[in-house]
């Protein structure tokens, strides 16, 4: 696959700022949240108004927030991420500082196996992995729907034909996996996919393509 710099790649200068209004404050916050996701250690919600970005301190229903407006949150093992609500541009926690980062433009979406961040381009023409440093992204792949993602392997839907492909790093390769679905999720582990109708919901084998029924219908 190319390695060129992409589209998530920005002129702007990348930068650092505080973690956003009223870090470590202390709340039972968020009651009601719109999205949660966990690093390794670390659980984070978001609020429903898209107002705060929390921290659960591991205590009862205490939490701390760490950033103020995000337009969605998502994690690796190690890192929490997030993405401005006014432009769109994905930013990166460092923790231990309390500090954001912005390193990238906006994308259609992003996800992130343990070590590596991925995401796709606003046009839906390429998938590219961040290269750890400033604001450099590579491309992976050409024209995508979507990504998924496991602990160790990146999973993304052709735009055309919306069949789910699996990405082997190692060798910079693509292999067809499956047919279209609904929707796809990965644990450590296992990747399941619910067909396009809705009416089962299928684990992949990790062999020639095949796919086993697990369960089935889902609401749509």
């Amino acid at each position: 696959m190319p390695t060129c710099t992409g589209s998530l790649r920005t002129t702007r200068p990348s930068r650092s700022t505080p973690a956003r209004t009223a870090r470590g404050r202390r709340s039972a916050a968020p009651p009601a949240a719109s999205s949660f996701a966990a690093t390794g250690d670390h659980l984070y919600g978001l609020s429903v108004d898209h107002h705060g970005v929390f921290e659960y301190t591991g205590a009862g229903d205490s939490w701390k927030q760490v950033r103020g407006a995000a337009g969605s949150i998502f994690t690796s093992a190690t890192t929490l991420y997030a993405t401005d609500p006014a432009s769109g541009d994905i930013e990166q926690y460092d923790r231990g500082r309390g500090t954001w980062t912005r390193i990238g433009n906006p994308g259609s979406g992003f996800a992130a196996t343990g070590d590596h961040l991925y995401g796709v381009s606003v046009n839906h023409f390429g998938v590219f992995e961040y290269t750890g440093a400033g604001d450099g992204w590579k491309q992976v792949r050409g024209a995508t729907d979507r990504i998924f993602t496991s602990r160790t392997t990146l999973y993304a839907t052709d735009l055309t034909t919306g069949d789910i492909e699996q990405y082997d790093r190692g060798r910079g390769t693509w292999t067809r996996i499956g047919g279209p679905g609904a929707t796809f999720a990965a644990t450590d582990d296992h990747l399941y996919g619910v067909s396009p109708d809705h009416s089962g919901v299928f684990e992949y084998t990790g062999a020639n393509g095949a796919w086993t029924k697990i369960g089935g219908p889902v609401a749509p």
